[in-house]
Parts: structure tokens; sequence; C-alpha cells
């Protein structure tokens, strides 16, 4: 790896840890699930797979998700969910927050940042397995078309 390419590399890791940190202080005792994300690929996003970790916050939940791909493109993304009803049961609504970092392309010399919004919706099915579905409009990230995700989650 080439000096340029190591530090590139340095920069990609303290920006990730930095877009991290933010979820780090949640307490144990308000974890909500753990599971993976894809990516459907529409405009120039490509098809991508990640983990997903949401713990409930006071606002609602909040949730931290690592994307890769097959080609090596990376995506981090903190995203804030407000429920869009006061009755949680089993299916609920939310008004989805986005921030995050992509990094796609190896001669790229910085991740680039992106942030939008959008709505999900989370249904439990088989006691403590849930799946959701979310829509964003992430600025530059998917712009103009929607960035879609689907997830299966265990809940504990």
């Amino acid at each position: 790896m080439s000096a340029r390419g190591g530090k590139s590399f340095s920069v990609f890791v303290a920006a990730a840890i930095l877009a991290i940190a933010p979820a780090l202080p949640v307490h144990a005792s308000s974890f909500r699930s753990v599971g993976l994300r894809v990516i459907v690929p529409l405009g120039n996003v490509p098809f991508m797979i990640g983990v997903e970790a949401a713990a409930d916050v006071s606002f609602g939940v909040a949730s931290a998700t690592f994307f890769l791909s097959s080609g090596g493109g990376t995506v981090i993304s903190l995203s804030g969910d407000i429920p869009l009803s006061d009755d949680p049961g089993g299916a609920e609504a939310f008004f989805r927050f986005t921030a995050g970092i992509s990094y796609f392309d190896a001669a790229q010399p910085y991740p680039i940042p992106f942030v939008g919004a959008g709505l999900a919706y989370d249904a439990q099915i088989l006691g403590s397995t849930m799946v959701s579905i979310a829509g964003e409009f992430l600025y530059p990230l998917s712009f103009p078309t929607p960035l879609l995700t689907l997830a299966g989650r265990w809940a504990p």
C-alpha cells in the first residue's frame, strides 16, 4: 500500500469512528435489536449488505449500520427514527433522519458525508424476529432516487 493509500485509509477509519461515536453512549438496557440490512440497488448505489444495531432512545429509535459491497464500497450510517404513532404494537411507522459517510472509490481521498430523511416501517413476526423497510432521500448518496433498504432483525 502506498503512503497516499495508507493515509487515505487512516482518514477513512478515523471518520468512521467519529461517525459511530454518537451511538456508543446507549445503555445496555435500551438495546432493541441486531440484524442484517440490505440496500436495494436503485440509481447509482450498488447492492450492499450490512450489519445493523438499534437501541431505544428518548426520541424513538437510534440505529447504526455498516454496509459493504462486493466491490469494496463502504457505507456507515446513523439513523434516528421518530415514531408516527403512540401505539407501539406488532408494527410501527417512523419518520427517519439519517447521516453517514460513503466510500466507493479507492482513489477517493476522503469518505463523502451524506444526510437525508424518509420513512421506515417495522413489523414484528414470529416472536422476537422483526422485518423492516425504509425509503430515504439522501444527499448526495442516492439523490434523486430514494435509498431503499430491507432488514431482518432479532430482538431479545
